[in-house]
């Protein structure tokens, strides 16, 4: 059961990565002109700021997508059955 969850949560963030890696080249794409090719987070203009937090947004999901992964493969259930080689 945890591993199911874990792994929809992980496929869930990995779709949310892909959206804000497309975020950030859109916006980057859109404001190249208006910022002179220079994204910062604490820009005085917004539109300077969404590449970098999308790039934040895109990092932090994959990391999280990782750990669901990890979290999932140790809550596995148990130890596997072994079968007894004397019956």
């Amino acid at each position: 059961m945890v591993r199911a969850l874990s792994r929809c949560v992980a496929g869930a963030l990995l779709f949310a990565c892909a959206y804000c890696l497309l975020w950030a080249i859109s916006s980057s794409d859109l404001a190249f002109l208006a910022c002179n090719g220079r994204f910062d987070l604490f820009a005085a203009n917004p539109r300077c700021r969404q590449p970098p937090v999308a790039g934040l947004l895109a990092a932090c999901c994959l990391v999280g997508a990782i750990g669901a992964l990890i979290v999932g493969g140790k809550c596995s259930g148990g130890e596997p059955k072994r079968k007894d080689s004397a019956s």
